[in-house]
């Protein structure tokens, strides 16, 4: 994800470990976050995001079973950590949490990057596209079943004019053939 949107700047794994006395056991502790995001606002603010990437379950299990067990513990002191460093926050990321940014469109048009699109086809969805603003999925395929080309021929030169930024749609909603599509670049993805 952090690769296709187009505000991250910078993307570090395991960027630091930091230690932290842990007020149950009195113990020092370790945390190493799985990531780190820099990212630039559209007002050209730089922001930072310390992530951790659990999944749904797991989730779940530490902070509705044992949200004062030793993970929540870590997790409460890297907030903890990132409440004081300027412009910066923790952020736990889950399984569905990507599936809800559209990780699975974002996988669609990733792999479209090595398709090849003839110019006449790319043209007339381009121009389709230009002169329709919201047109969606649906009616690009009829376009371009007029000319003779097949559904997924179509479907792929589409995602790869979105992967080109040629053209973008919310891929945070399924694809389908309501699917709208406007000229242009990819949107921003992170909006936490």
């Amino acid at each position: 994800m952090c690769d296709f949107a187009p505000e991250v700047e910078l993307i570090r794994w395991q960027p630091f470990t930091f230690e932290f006395d842990d007020h149950v056991t009195g113990k020092r502790r370790h945390y190493t976050p799985d990531y780190l995001v820099e990212t630039i606002n559209r007002q050209g603010i730089r922001y930072t995001y310390v992530v951790e990437v659990k999944r749904k379950v797991e989730y779940d299990r530490i902070y509705l079973r044992d949200p004062e067990g030793p993970i929540a513990r870590s997790h409460m002191a890297a907030t903890m950590w990132s409440r004081q460093q300027p412009t910066t926050e923790m952020v736990v990321i889950t399984d569905q949490w990507l599936a809800c940014r559209g990780l699975a469109n974002v996988r669609l048009i990733r792999g479209s990057a090595d398709y090849t699109i003839t110019n006449g086809l790319k043209d007339i969805l381009l121009n389709r596209i230009l002169i329709t603003p919201g047109v969606t999925l649906g009616s690009l395929i009829e376009v371009a079943r007029r000319v003779g080309v097949q559904r997924p021929v179509t479907v792929s030169c589409i995602l790869r004019l979105c992967h080109e930024d040629l053209c973008y749609f919310d891929i945070a909603e399924p694809l389908g053939e309501e699917t709208m599509f406007h000229e242009g670049s990819r949107q921003r993805v992170f909006r936490f």
